[in-house]
Order: structure tokens, then sequence, then C-alpha cells
């Protein structure tokens, strides 16, 4: 997070950047500062003891906040309280840093850039607008964007935001077991599968239900679609990448 502050400072300090940008700057470095000492600002400048994690010889960077009151994914934005306003700024504000990272890396070298719960970046303009940068950037920046969400209709424009439609710019989508008939819906259309009558709807709520682990359907570059099983071979993988509760 130290490092954070400084490319803060840097920005607003910066006489290329307009007054606004520069007071957004000082502002977010404010707060910053003054989150330091409580709880919040513990969990966002603990150390982990590495010295080189956004090192120039760093090969993996794993941003991980903990300790922040992330916002329901059922509320509104107008009903989060300051704690999670602060909680979704802070995430975006990582974001942009490590998009800045990967679009200063030489254009040789493939980059990878997971966002895990990418609902909430999703339910900001700024979040929505950034993501959408990285996706019609990812070739000629040789990026490649992984965004995991929980629900499918993260992914797909609100009514009335027709223009935010990401789906035709993905590339691979993978969607697994999926209990709830709503978002069953979202995900046919999401994945572009044929949907006709409710029929056709009960035959795919029934067969999401029935996925277990690693299984799903899977939509390549193509959008040739095709139910998969997905195995990690590796027992060591397999244990580092577990989400199941001991």
């Amino acid at each position: 997070m130290d490092r954070f502050l400084l490319c803060l400072d840097a920005e607003r300090k910066d006489e290329q950047r307009r007054e606004e940008k520069r007071d957004v700057a000082d502002l977010f470095l404010g707060l910053l500062e003054h989150y330091r000492d409580g709880e919040t600002g513990r969990a966002l400048f603990g150390t982990d003891g590495e010295d080189n994690v956004m090192d120039d010889r760093a090969r993996l960077v794993v941003a991980s906040i903990m300790g922040l009151d992330i916002p329901d994914p059922n509320t509104l934005p107008d009903a989060w309280r300051d704690s999670q306003r602060f909680a979704v700024a802070i995430l975006y504000l990582v974001t942009q840093i490590a998009f800045r990272r990967l679009v200063m890396a030489p254009q040789s070298v493939k980059k990878f850039f997971e966002v895990d719960e990418a609902w909430i970046l999703r339910s900001i303009p700024e979040g929505r607008a950034l993501l959408n940068r990285m996706l019609l950037l990812g070739r000629s920046m040789n990026l490649v964007l992984i965004m995991a969400v929980q629900n499918p209709d993260v992914l797909l424009p609100k009514e009335g935001s027709e223009n935010d439609d990401i789906s035709a710019s993905l590339g691979w989508c993978f969607v697994g077991r999926i209990t709830s008939r709503a978002q069953v819906q979202h995900a046919v259309r999401l994945l572009g599968l044929p949907l006709e009558d409710e029929h056709d709807l009960n035959h795919y709520v029934e067969l999401f239900q029935s996925f277990e682990k690693g299984s799903g359907f899977l939509r390549d570059p193509l959008g040739r679609i095709g139910e998969v099983q997905i195995d990690v071979v590796d027992e060591a993988l397999l244990k580092a990448f577990s989400t199941t509760p001991e």
C-alpha cells in the first residue's frame, strides 16, 4: 500500500495532469493516510515480508485485499455505506495501478490479469469502463483479462445501458453449476445457447443444476459451445486453489 501512496503522490504532483485529476489523487491520498491507523487501515497497510512484489522482476503479483466492507451484490450503489464506497474505491485503485503496470510491460510479454469478484468493478461506471478498456486493448497489448463472477448477469448489460454489452468482446467463457432459474436464463443468454420456449429453459435448468465440480458449458472465441469437464491433474495445484473449508 505504501507503493500505492507513492503513485498517488506522483499523480497529484504531475503538472501535466488536469487540476481536477490532481485533486482526486490528493483526496484519495488523504483518505488512505487517514485510514492508516484504523481497523481497515491495518488490513491495507499490513506487510507480508515480500520486498519485490511490485518489482519489475516479479513474474506473479497477487493483490489480496482483506478486511474491507464489501457491499452485498444485491445492494444498489446509492444504498452503500461510506465504508463500502471506500472498499470499492480501493479495489478500483488497485486494479487501475496494476493495469498501468501491465501497460508499461513489453508488448512481446504475454500478460494475464485476473480479477476475482469482478461484479464489484462492474457495479460502478469507472470500473466498467476500466474492464471494457482491458477487453478492447487486450489484443494490442498482448493482455488476457480473466474475470471471475458468481452470477452471469454481471457480464450482461443492465436495462437501459445496452451500449455496455461486453459479452461480444469475451473470448473463452466457462459457466459451471447454477441452481437459480433466473441465473440459468442469464447464462443461456451470455453463452448464446438456443432458447425458444419454456421447455428449452426447463431443460437448461435441469442441466446446469446437474453439473458437478469442473463441469459446465464452454464457449470458445469462435463461438462454438459444448459441455466440458475440467480436472486439475497436479495435486499441489488442486490443494493450492481449493476453496473448500477444511
